[in-house]
């Protein structure tokens, strides 16, 4: 009798184990990410090839019914190891599952909470860009309240100044019909005295005495006139200087908002990159909530470059102010009683010429503002320089 299989139980096998070799392959595969052979592959390719042999064999050969009935304990011992293989395979894939499983789980968990901490920045980030957002806005109205009740001042002293050039015109005026007057009533005494011999010389000291007198006392007056003036332009550009510091401290809260800006641009520049990278890794979420933050890192940019404009014109005012400090700039009234209408004089014309250059320069500085005014809104700073010019320039010519 032979011990050799059928060819049905040899089929069966066969069947068999091509199947455990499939779902063994598959838990492979899934645990893996690649086939890696094991004991159980080797042994049940070698009992493959050998079943494959004895059917190559065996199949040209008729197997008497005795034979068959012989061999089914054979059989049956090969169908119980193929079952008990199956059985191992399908536990080592369904561990291989369970174990991928739990894997992507934790990763899920994982990218959940960095999304949900990237969330969490955004949101205090753009919190903090509010916040920003909410000071810059006080801080340019109360720069706009400044600079306008500058502005009113910086006119009151426009006024006074023109008030001032007309007394100065007025008292050159009094001054010269006072000069006329003398020179009339010298001329009088001299025709009085050559025409009537009998008044006495001493009548005639007299009248000239009244007369250097009386020109004595108003010369003093105009003096006293003329220094109270001189007070008044002084407390002017003290009033000037004061609203220079102002300026300058305005400059520097704007200087220091700059700064802020800058660091908050390089914060929203961080948080963008993290943003970006994030929305590489995660849903159109976070790809919205980046668009946003270029809208922010948009306005951003649009602040920074009306702050430089604003500190582009204050500087543009600072240096006209400066040119026309230093051309204003003449010497001061001498002293003696006969030195102080020449000064007067002096003065005077230096007024008209700063008034002329003034009147001439108003126009550009209007057009100024107004494009000012269509860029940035910067037209009130423009005016305000422009009258704080009037003011210091005349304090300083005083």
């Amino acid at each position: 009798m032979s011990a050799w299989p059928t060819v049905p139980g040899i089929a069966l096998m066969v069947i068999c184990l091509t199947a455990g070799g499939i779902i063994r392959d598959f838990a492979t595969d899934v645990y893996y990410g690649k086939p890696k052979p094991t004991n159980l592959d080797i042994f049940t390719k070698a009992l493959l090839h050998r079943d494959l042999q004895i059917y190559e064999e065996r199949k040209t050969q008729t197997a008497p019914t005795l034979l068959v009935a012989l061999n089914l304990p054979l059989l049956q011992k090969s169908v119980d190891r193929l079952g008990r293989a199956i059985e191992a395979a399908e536990e080592e894939m369904e561990a291989a599952l369970h174990r991928t499983t739990d894997v992507h789980k934790s990763q899920l968990r994982q990218k959940q909470l960095e999304v949900g901490e990237l969330q969490r920045t955004l949101a205090a980030k753009e919190r903090e860009a509010d916040g920003l957002r909410g000071s810059l806005s006080a801080a340019q109205r109360g720069c706009e309240q400044r600079l306008g009740h500058m502005a009113s001042q910086l006119a009151a002293r426009d006024a006074e100044l023109s008030s001032l050039h007309a007394q100065l015109l007025a008292l050159r005026a009094e001054r010269e019909e006072l000069a006329v007057r003398c020179q009339q009533g010298l001329s009088g005494i001299s025709r009085s005295v050559g025409g009537h011999h009998s008044f006495s010389s001493s009548g005639l000291l007299d009248k000239q005495c009244w007369a250097e007198i009386e020109l004595r006392d108003r010369t003093a007056e105009l003096s006293s006139t003329l220094r109270a003036r001189t007070e008044e332009a002084a407390q002017a550009q003290a009033a000037a200087a004061r609203e220079r510091k102002d300026k300058e401290l305005l400059s520097l809260e704007v200087c220091e908002l700059r700064r802020e800006l800058e660091a908050v641009e390089a914060e929203l520049a961080a948080a963008q990159q993290d943003a970006a990278h994030a929305s590489n890794r995660c849903g159109p979420g976070d790809m919205r909530a980046a668009g946003r933050l270029k809208a922010e890192h948009g306005v951003r940019k649009a602040c920074e470059r009306w702050l430089k404009s604003e500190l582009k014109s204050r500087e543009e005012m600072e240096g006209l102010l400066l040119a026309v400090r230093n051309v204003a700039m003449g010497k001061g009234p001498a002293a003696g009683a006969t030195a102080v209408a020449a000064a007067a004089d002096e003065e005077v014309g230096q007024v008209q010429a700063l008034l002329a250059s003034l009147g001439a320069a108003a126009p550009c500085s209007s057009k100024a503002a107004a494009s000012a005014i269509n860029q940035a809104g910067a037209g009130g700073s423009n005016q305000a320089g422009s009258s704080q010019l009037a003011a210091a320039a005349a304090g300083q010519l005083l």
